[in-house]
């Protein structure tokens, strides 16, 4: 029986800009680039010293990476998503499990009202662990008090996705709102689960 739903944030909750600014450099340089990052969202760095160590490799400016990090994630919240959590929080736990490196989800994006509809909220920097390492899966569910195969893990990344499967979690590959309602309201009333 599904209890939990777990949401990744960027690419679902709200659009990933970092991802999209990684798909416009060099392949070489947009692996440098994720590790850096690597580092920075599991707590590893500061902000300031990520954006800096990045800037040594492109040609932005820090108000490139501002506007990515910090400015540009919240003007384009998933509005629709966030809709029918109000009405998923009536019969299941909400969580949030997202590979980040501060306390913006937080800090700026959801308002306390948005932020109560979640039971949780497990940030990879707190943790210093990140997707697709087994054990923030685990630490998530342990957090909400289900067993993985009590959770829909729903996430943008496909092998993040891959990787909540494999410790028996249900998973959906977020495209677009509606594809990941009917995938969704699938699972909810598949009377096996």
């Amino acid at each position: 029986m599904i209890k939990a739903i777990i949401f990744d944030c960027f690419g679902v909750l709200t659009t990933d800009t970092w991802q999209e600014y990684l798909a416009a450099v060099d392949p070489d340089v947009a692996q440098e680039l994720r590790d850096l990052h690597s580092a920075f969202m599991r707590g590893f760095t500061s902000y300031q010293d990520f954006r800096a160590n990045a800037l040594e490799l492109v040609s932005s400016t820090p108000a490139d990476f501002d506007n990515i990090f910090i400015t540009h994630q919240g003007q384009s919240k998933n509005l629709k998503l966030l809709e029918l959590l109000g009405h998923l929080k009536a019969k299941y736990k909400l969580s949030i499990l997202s590979n980040a490196g501060s306390s913006w989800i937080r800090d700026s994006l959801l308002t306390a009202s948005e932020q109560q509809m979640f039971d949780d909220i497990v940030l990879s920097y707190e943790v210093r662990l990140a997707k697709p390492d087994e054990d923030i899966y685990k630490l998530a569910c342990q957090r909400l008090g289900v067993n993985e195969s009590q959770v829909v893990f729903v996430d943008d990344r496909e092998d993040f996705c891959h990787a909540a499967e494999s410790l028996g979690m249900q998973s959906i590959v977020y495209k677009d709102f509606m594809q990941f309602k009917h995938q969704l309201d699938a699972i909810l009333t598949d009377p096996n689960n």
